[in-house]
């Protein structure tokens, strides 16, 4: 190793000749550790030395830690040793921007005891340095290291050139540190890409599919491969295409820079609508031409169906608080009147055509009593009142109460009861959930069809499901099926179903409902037994 500083022309040219070097491995793209290799590898040709280190501040500017050192010889102040810069001699160096050089360690050392770092390095062999500031932008950032295991070795020379290092240095490390910072926020980035529950698309002018993460996956069902530079149509329901809604979400986009909380509905891969919130943003680039639109489509299915489920409980609440004045101010006119019309049936001669019009009064005023019957057990509170009970009796005995006009009809009953033991649960429920099924799928059923009955025990539920070959329900109709008081029936109250999902509801359980118009339908209903 040879010191050369001076002011001959061979050693400016060694000078610049390493300096051009540097600047070219930078703009290679070498990274910290890399330029630092170089440093230490080419400058002992310029500068004597046996150890190079560099050490960084931390945020809070307290703290230095020693992120690159080489050395000839081994070390004991190594990578990842830090320190605080208070009551430090480093502080001067830092805060002033003011080089140091100490031509004797173990004096300095002598004066200074308590500098561990000190210590470490005089362990190592080394007798004399040269410490420079790091500079970026005007601000300190750390400090570079030149260490001898010689005495006396460093001058103005060396340090007037290093200098020029150690501004080479400040720059490698500014770009560096700006790197990992992109490198950070493009990991930050990725992860929220490739972890958001919601889909995060990126579609262009002409809606086609350019990116499709993980949450879009779950979503929608469909993988990266299947939609990339697809049309974003797939995922419309056939109603919204004919109204344009893609359209209208990038004119809407386009005209004030992004739309929030679009709420509509999607279509999942099997096929299923789903109701979701879309926020889109405008994409353009560098000249400012639009080029596209991101946007963050979250499921919000489940949250509609609960306010769905408490808008539907506030109605039931409602119509049972009415249903029960109702039925109390018709029940005693209703038993007024047909103890009347018995004593004037009692009164009237047999075959006389009065006698038969009371007759028929008395079958409506029947009908009358058997709706308010349904109002009073729609709105009338119930408390479980559990038993065993032996289910399969239950099921026939609640059909046979419908076998003459199952019979008149030539319905084909069925009913597999795939329990073996006695089941603890609400007699009167269940009771009154199958009277209410069967009866539905015998009157919905015409001539020569088929009534299926079927339970099972799956826990934590008892299962049942009444099934029927009738013509079905109109699609337009599934959505108020469950209101009370709607029927698709020429007569009848349309409580029958109401009355099953509340019923359900009060057993801890709920009632799903599946039609097709031609088909017929079949509904479930779950009754939790613990």
């Amino acid at each position: 190793m040879k010191d050369i500083i001076g002011g001959t022309v061979e050693s400016e040219a060694e000078r610049l000749s390493l300096t051009r070097k540097l600047i070219d491995e930078i703009t290679k793209g070498r990274n910290l550790s890399e330029i630092f290799s170089i440093l230490y590898s080419s400058l002992s040709e310029v500068v004597p030395y046996d150890r190079i280190g560099l050490a960084l501040l931390d945020d809070r500017k307290e703290k230095l830690t020693m992120v690159e050192v080489r050395s000839n010889f081994p070390l004991y102040l190594g990578k990842g040793y830090s320190a605080s810069i208070k009551n430090s001699s480093l502080y001067h160096v830092i805060e002033h921007a003011a080089p140091r050089i100490i031509s004797d360690l173990r004096e300095y050392y002598s004066k200074k005891p308590e500098s561990l770092s000190t210590a470490l390095i005089l362990k190592e062999g080394m007798l004399s340095s040269l410490t420079l500031p790091l500079i970026s932008n005007g601000n300190p950032i750390g400090v570079i290291f030149f260490s001898s295991v010689k005495r006396n070795v460093y001058n103005n020379s060396h340090e007037s050139f290093l200098k020029q290092i150690a501004g080479i240095m400040s720059y490698v490390i500014e770009k560096n540190l700006l790197l990992d910072e992109v490198k950070k926020a493009k990991s930050y980035l990725e992860n929220i890409l490739k972890y958001s529950a919601d889909a995060i698309l990126v579609l262009d002018r002409n809606h086609k599919i350019l990116t499709w993460n993980q949450g879009a996956v779950n979503i929608f069902g469909y993988t990266e491969n299947e939609v990339i530079s697809e049309g974003a149509e797939i995922l419309i329901p056939e109603e919204r295409i004919k109204t344009n809604e893609l359209d209208e979400i990038k004119r809407l986009v386009e005209k004030d820079g992004s739309v929030t909380n679009y709420e509509t509905e999607r279509m999942t891969k099997d096929g299923s609508k789903i109701s979701v919130s879309i926020t889109s943003t405008l994409i353009r680039d560098k000249s400012g031409k639009i080029i596209g639109r991101s946007s963050i489509i979250r499921d919000i299915t489940k949250i509609k169906m609960l306010e769905e489920e408490n808008l539907h409980k506030q109605r039931l609440a409602a119509i049972g608080e009415m249903a029960t004045v109702v039925a109390h101010e018709i029940k005693n006119p209703l038993a007024g009147i047909n103890s009347a019309m018995h004593v004037l049936s009692e009164s009237l001669p047999e075959n006389s055509g009065a006698k038969q019009i009371v007759g028929e009064v008395n079958t409506l005023v029947n009908r009358l009593d058997r709706i308010v019957k349904q109002l009073l057990i729609y709105s009338k509170p119930y408390r479980l009142n559990k038993m065993q009970i032996d289910l399969r009796d239950l099921i026939d005995r609640v059909a046979s109460l419908f076998g003459e006009e199952a019979t008149g009809k030539r319905i084909n009953y069925r009913t597999t009861v795939d329990i073996d033991q006695l089941i603890f649960c609400d007699p009167n429920i269940v009771e009154q959930i199958l009277v209410n099924l069967i009866k539905n799928s015998v009157e919905a059923v015409d001539e020569e069809g088929h009534v299926e009955i079927f339970a099972e025990m799956r826990p934590p539920f008892l299962f049942i499901s009444v099934r029927d070959t009738g013509m079905g329900i109109r699609e337009e109709d599934m959505q108020k099926i469950f209101q009370p008081f709607f029927t698709t029936k020429s007569v009848g109250t349309g409580l029958g179903l109401s009355i099953c999902q509340k019923l359900a509801s009060i057993h801890r359980g709920y009632v799903r409902l599946f039609s097709k118009r031609g088909i017929g339908t079949t509904v479930e209903v779950f009754l939790g037994l613990q």
